[in-house]
């Protein structure tokens, strides 16, 4: 840790989707519980960004609008990307587009998930190289297979988990 901050780190930030939606669009039409616990998740990447001397944000984004992370990467002149599988990266991997929703069995969907925490953290360690600290937001069914997967890599990392924070209301957002 150096000046209060940690460095050569990556941060792995769990969350529920709904969550990561940034400032001004159709987010504003949401509810106040809402709004008020995405500008506390703002506040947090904000925290992480500030005292990580972070270089780089890597996002699991399937989301139809600009994210916090996105926001604060733009405001701040720092690289973001989507780590997130596309569906042409499914269709690759044999993964149904609708995995989630569709009509699968419990084990297939595990499986499926796991096939992309690989995925994601082959784009996440591509940047070890060039970034030392960065900031990694994912959903919550992702963020322990992720941070495993680095660890096992030799990339050390922090968990982010919200839910233990005071300002988490739980039932605002889907868990997954």
């Amino acid at each position: 840790m150096t000046d209060g901050g940690y460095t050569d780190l990556y941060h792995i930030v769990g969350c529920n989707h709904g969550i990561q939606i940034g400032a001004g669009g159709f987010a504003d039409l949401d509810g106040a519980d809402a709004n008020e616990q995405r500008g506390h998740f703002r506040a947090l990447i904000e925290d992480i960004f500030r005292e990580g001397a972070i270089q780089i944000f890597l996002e699991e984004d399937g989301t139809l609008e600009e994210t916090a992370a996105q926001q604060i990467a733009r405001k701040r002149d720092v690289s973001w990307e989507n780590i997130n599988t596309s569906n042409e990266d499914k269709d690759q991997m044999g993964i149904p587009r609708d995995y989630l929703s569709g009509a699968n069995r419990d084990d297939q969907k595990r499986e499926w998930n796991c096939q992309r925490d690989v995925f994601m953290v082959g784009k996440i360690a591509k940047h070890r190289g060039k970034f030392e600290n960065a900031i990694v937001i994912c959903g919550f069914d992702h963020f322990e297979p992720i941070a495993a997967l680095l660890e096992a890599q030799g990339i050390p990392v922090r968990r982010w988990d919200y839910r233990a924070s005071g300002w988490f209301k739980p039932g605002v957002f889907a868990d997954a």
